[in-house]
Order: C-alpha cells, then structure tokens, then sequence
C-alpha cells in the first residue's frame, strides 16, 4: 500500500459559555446582529424574494418581522423556554423557521448543560444556506474558542486498480504502533473488524487507543460501501480480507459519477465519551486537553507518512 497524502482537519462546534447570564448575552449580542454572519440567512433570503416577487415583497417580510415583536421580547422567551427544558432534561434546541424573528430567521439553536458543577453550557447555533457561518462569527466576537469535537487524519493511498482498493493496516503499526503502544497484529485485528457484521448492522471505528481521558478510533474514508443492493432483498458483498489488507471496491466521484475517488481511512482524536455512547463526540473546552489531543493528533500524522 502506497501512501499519497496524509491531511489534518479540525472539528469544532459549539460555543462554551459560563454560567446562564452569559448564555443570555451571547444571544441578545447575536440577535442585535454584532455577530459575522448573523444576517446572512436573512439578507440571503430577502434576496431571493426580491428576485422572485419584487421589492414589496421585501418590505412585507421585513415589517412582518418588526411586528411581531422586538428582538429583545424573543430573546425573553427563547431563553425561558430554554431554561425551563434545560431544568429538565439538561438540554434544549429549537429550529426557527418563518416565525425567527430578525436573525433568528431559518435557525436552530441549541443550547447544553454540559458540566453542572462549573455552570458550563454550550450554545449551538445553525443557519439555513450558511451552516455554522454565523456561529463562528459569534465566538469570534466573544473572545470565545469554540469546542473542539475531534481532531482528524484523512490517509490517502494508491487505488489497487481501477475499481478497487487494498488498505494493508499493518503500515498502522510501522507507523504508529509505539506511539499508541499498538500490539504487532493490530493490522490483522482491523481487518477482521472491519469484516464483522452484516449490511444492516456494519461497524464504525475500530479503537486504537482508549487512555481514559483521550480515544484514537480508526475507520474508513472515502470508499463505497460494503454491501451493494441488488434487489429483491439481495445484497453482494464486495469485500475481503487477507491477514491486515482489506479489499474493496473505490467510491464514485461526487462530480463525475463515471469517475473513481481516492481510497481514504481515517485517525480521528477525540475525548473519550462521558458514557458508553457509541456515536458522537465529547466537546472539549479544556485548554490543556484541548492542545494534548492536537499534539497528538499532529504525531499520529507524522507516524503515518513515514509508515
């Protein structure tokens, strides 16, 4: 197996704030607009239309918003039925279509008591056609970093032929095997786990390291799916292992469904889970554990491009 890149990425989502008055703060800052991007969903649907019903229409949708309360009076009432679910079951979210009023408009937020005894809540906020655009723009006006998810390393590696990949894990051990004090036939362990169950119950990250604190899992990129549909109930199993290489067929190309993506597997560092979740990940606003996951993020991709 033939390594062509190895390619960091960061996941973060979520901002961390102290107690329920910064809670309270933050949203009145964004609904008052001083957040980047606050107003993108809203300018980008006035926009539209404009383009499709013409200036009146524009004017309609902007005083219907004036008149239906001032920016403030929502943020009132969002934060007390926040608060009052956030009593109850720790968290609380909210998708705000037409009736998001100013740049509340097509946004879900969502709000988390992640740590009780330091009053730590975090705030999500999710826009239509922009994404986290504007809670970026948020944490970047508050001085706040925002929660780290995971760090990643995306490993790229040569296709077997045209049609099929060969991913031969004992190269995780070469390259990272004293780092994460890996047994010698982990590659081996990886492709048997990778085989274990069925089309409707497939695996999702082999764990490599579990330290208590920090979990390194190993799972597959970009390649198409084990089990194809076949109809009639039917599914073909287009994989096989041999000792650590695991053989597969190559994913289409988003663009150019006659073309074929380079095979990826990825290293993701994450904290470990607060429970036995098996999907998802722990937000970390930890300074210190903050750098340790991307210090060693950062050598398991160094590991890797030597392997």
């Amino acid at each position: 197996m033939k390594i062509t890149s190895v390619v960091g990425s960061e996941n973060c989502r979520g901002i961390p704030l102290k107690g329920w008055d910064s809670v309270k703060a933050a949203l009145q800052a964004y609904s008052e607009g001083k957040a980047r991007g606050a107003r993108a969903t809203t300018d980008h649907q006035l926009e539209a239309v404009e383009q499709s019903h013409g200036g009146m229409a524009v004017a309609l949708t902007l005083f219907t918003g004036v008149l239906a309360g001032s920016p403030d009076a929502f943020v009132e009432r969002m934060l007390n039925e926040a608060q009052t679910a956030i009593r109850r079951n720790g968290r609380w979210n909210r998708h705000y279509d037409y009736d998001g009023q100013g740049n509340f408009f097509k946004t879900t937020v969502e709000i988390e008591l992640r740590d009780k005894q330091e009053d730590i809540y975090v705030l999500n906020v999710h826009a239509a056609y922009v994404g986290d655009e504007p809670e970026k723009g948020l944490a970047e006006f508050l001085g706040v970093p925002r929660t780290l998810l995971s760090k990643s390393v995306v490993i790229t590696t040569e296709p077997l032929d045209a049609s099929q990949f060969a991913f031969d894990f004992s190269q995780v051990y070469e390259g990272i095997g004293g780092l994460l004090g890996l047994e010698a036939n982990v590659g081996q362990q990886i492709a048997e786990y990778m085989m274990s169950g069925d089309q409707f119950d497939s695996p999702k990250g082999f764990v490599l390291k579990d330290d208590g604190d920090i979990r390194v899992t190993l799972s597959l990129g970009r390649v198409k799916r084990r089990f194809v549909h076949e109809g009639d109930r039917k599914f073909r199993d287009t994989w096989r292992a041999d000792g650590s290489i695991l053989v597969g067929l190559l994913a289409e190309s988003y663009e150019d469904r006659t073309k074929k993506e380079p095979p990826t597997f990825v290293i993701t560092v994450s904290k470990k889970f607060d429970d036995d979740r098996q999907y998802g990940y722990t937000p970390v606003w930890d300074a210190e554990l903050r750098q340790r996951i991307a210090t060693f993020a950062d050598e398991i991709g160094n590991g890797m491009m030597s392997a």
